[in-house]
């Protein structure tokens, strides 16, 4: 079945489905909306696969231009279809492919996600031409057993380097890390990610409208849902660096 925007379909049921299988915050209905507010233009079409028991996978796309892409930009970490296994997306897929339309365009999905192969696998299958290609690399650390190890497992100079910029920052006053799980920080998150060298390339969150609202959205939205982790790295109260965080 298909759904013409996201108030067609039962938030509820998107979130029962994303509850069952463990998925990212990213591909959960909440997400997507505050995204489609934000950045959406065109149609946007959600596509769904279901079992007498209820759903049982999701993939939201846009149709812009006569072509059909994902409902994903540069603020999405990961896009990419929610199902239950491989026989569900299966389905969704052979009606995507159906249509026949002359393009299809799927960015920032995971290199490492099986709905990636299922993707390409359907899209072969309906005799598409297929080009794959890296959008961008993301840096991962691995860290296994204890903080200790894992540090001793740093380069010396690393290490050194790291522990002469805490000394110096510690000179000038009490270093803290200090995380919210509310959005009362967001005010001050965003002036600070501003006022520096992102603020002057006109890549900060708060130097477009539409980005602002997304953020702003999306950490609302998680503060509700006990996801949100705003970062600082505070010297006494002033915050010097901050993360915007999920978890």
């Amino acid at each position: 079945s298909t759904h013409d925007g996201l108030p067609r379909l039962s938030d509820e049921d998107w979130d029962a489905l994303a509850d069952r299988v463990s998925a990212s915050p990213l591909l959960r209905p909440g997400w997507f909306s505050a995204w489609w507010r934000s950045f959406g233009r065109g149609q946007l079409e959600i596509l769904t696969a279901g079992r007498p028991d209820g759903l049982s996978a999701v993939l939201p796309v846009v149709h812009r231009y006569g072509a059909l892409g994902s409902a994903s930009n540069w603020h999405s970490p990961h896009y990419g279809l929610l199902r239950e296994d491989p026989g569900d997306s299966r389905r969704l897929l052979d009606e995507l492919f159906s249509r026949s339309s002359p393009q299809l365009s799927f960015g920032f999905l995971g290199s490492d996600k099986p709905d990636t192969d299922e993707l390409k696998a359907a899209a072969e299958a309906a005799r598409y031409n297929v080009l794959v290609r890296s959008l961008e690399r993301s840096p991962t650390v691995e860290i296994d057993g204890e903080w200790d190890d894992y540090e001793r497992s740093l380069s010396g100079n690393l290490r050194r380097d790291l522990g002469r910029c805490q000394r110096r920052l510690g000179e000038l006053g009490r270093v803290w890390i200090d995380v919210h799980q509310n959005v009362d920080g967001l005010e001050q998150a965003f002036a600070l990610e501003r006022s520096g060298w992102k603020g002057r390339a006109g890549t900060a969150i708060a130097s477009h409208p539409r980005t602002a609202r997304f953020y702003t959205e999306i950490a609302s939205w998680a503060a509700e849902r006990g996801l949100l982790r705003l970062v600082f790295l505070r010297l006494d109260q002033r915050a010097v660096a901050f993360h915007f965080a999920l978890e």
